[in-house]
């Protein structure tokens, strides 16, 4: 793969603008694009594109004469009439990893650079992409100074799906029933409403490449000490569903008739959060 860090014009010219792609253009492109009037757009495939419009900027960050400081991450799905707040990371920072995603959803996402004193026009992916798994995913988190917003631990992305069975789900809420000697009872209740359930599966997962399982007693060990964390974690499931949760326990058996002595582990878990409520990245 080459890669370019300069680009050199000879002769004498007046250059409208440089642009350069990825791909070879073919001569009908070639021809629409040397049109007097053609007015180039930055695209998936632009890697440069200088327009000369009162700078010599060659990115696709748009009125923006300033410095850089931070990019402003915003999504959306398709049906969405407004943009949802991911992250705001430094301008040193190249990549950012969205934990705020559920399987089957269709997400688009938009930048914005801040200097010091502005904001840019936002730079928009193009088209929408598309969150597919085929497990349930258990995330460690970490909070940060801004409330609501936490960091993933990436010593603890636990994924299941050898031999996963999910339990029932237990709806918790606030009604008391009060009998006072009429026909029916009167109920009252509260807002308490959360979920609670518990996860079956092995405690590793076969391996793609040579098609064997294996889990070890370091990891178990891993795994117990994660589950008696008291931060909240982040629980995604195969049908599109998330939650933030707590884990109040774990049990441990193993599958004794196998040669590699599998590790089956069952965890509890309660609902602390809806994943709406909360922004989760990693970096």
């Amino acid at each position: 793969m080459f890669s370019y860090n300069k680009a050199t014009l000879y002769g004498n010219s007046i250059v409208d603008y440089l642009w350069i792609k990825d791909y070879i253009a073919q001569q009908s492109e070639i021809n629409t694009v040397n049109a007097y009037t053609y007015a180039p757009v930055w695209d998936g495939n632009t890697l440069l594109l200088a327009t000369f419009d009162r700078d010599i900027n060659a990115g696709n960050i748009v009125s923006l004469t300033d410095n850089v400081i931070y990019w402003q991450i915003y999504k959306r799905k398709p049906d969405d009439a407004s943009l949802s707040f991911v992250a705001k990371i430094p301008a040193s920072q190249y990549k950012v990893v969205d934990f705020n995603v559920l399987n089957g959803d269709e997400y688009q996402y938009t930048i914005f650079a801040e200097t010091e004193n502005y904001i840019s026009a936002p730079l928009e992916q193009i088209g929408f992409v598309k969150a597919a798994w085929w497990n349930w995913s258990l995330v460690g988190l970490k909070e940060s100074d801004t409330s609501g917003l936490y960091y993933a631990d990436s010593e603890n992305i636990w994924l299941f799906d050898t031999m996963l069975t999910s339990n029932g789900f237990d709806q918790n809420i606030d009604k008391y029933i009060m009998e006072n000697f009429t026909q029916f009872p009167k109920i009252s209740s509260g807002k308490k409403n959360y979920l609670s359930s518990s996860l079956t599966a092995f405690l590793s997962n076969i391996d793609l490449q040579g098609g064997r399982y294996s889990d070890t007693v370091e990891q178990y060990n891993r795994f117990v000490d994660f589950i008696a964390q008291p931060t909240p974690k982040l629980l995604r499931d195969r049908k599109g569903n998330g939650w933030v949760v707590s884990t109040t326990g774990n049990s441990m058996q193993y599958i004794d008739e196998s040669t590699e002595q599998i590790t089956k582990v069952s965890f509890n878990f309660v609902q602390l959060n809806d994943i709406n409520s909360v922004n989760v990245i990693g970096g």
